[in-house]
């Protein structure tokens, strides 16, 4: 029983140096889903719309589409924050540990702003992430 919660202990500490290692300031990338949060933006009008992003400039410039008025906007990722869809749905790991990758969002735990996902591709694929944050996951945009 020692050695099974010691290899346990060791796995979530190499996951979570790994997470450190593969977080970056800059998250934004073509083909999510992501809410304008900046009041200022077109005078309020884009204020919490939903839209795609198309293109990334300079690592943190996105060329945005919305939903609903298909407007193109080019906004920095400071205007911007992930969605999250509903449990089942695809994801894309924007930060940390998986990033760059698809996964399948499991279950959120909205108390907690974090969510528990399945790594699809890349070299975690399979493994289950427990507590990973809104910031980090992101709704794809052909989900």
């Amino acid at each position: 029983m020692e050695e099974t919660e010691r290899r346990k202990k060791e796995k979530s500490r190499r996951l979570e140096e790994e997470s450190k290692r593969q977080r970056e300031e800059n998250w934004v990338t073509s083909g999510i889903v992501v809410k304008v949060m900046n009041k200022k933006v077109g005078g309020g009008a884009y204020y919490k719309c939903k839209g795609v992003v198309k293109d990334v400039r300079d690592q943190f410039c996105a060329t945005v589409e919305l939903m609903d008025s298909g407007d193109v906007l080019r906004l920095d990722q400071d205007d911007l924050e992930t969605v999250i869809p509903k449990p089942g749905r695809k994801v894309k790991v924007v930060n940390g540990l998986g990033r760059g990758c698809t996964a399948k969002l499991l279950d959120i735990s909205v108390d907690d702003y974090c969510a528990r996902i399945r790594i699809d591709s890349g070299s975690h694929r399979g493994e289950v992430l427990d507590r990973v944050e809104y910031e980090d996951i992101c709704r794809l945009a052909d989900e």
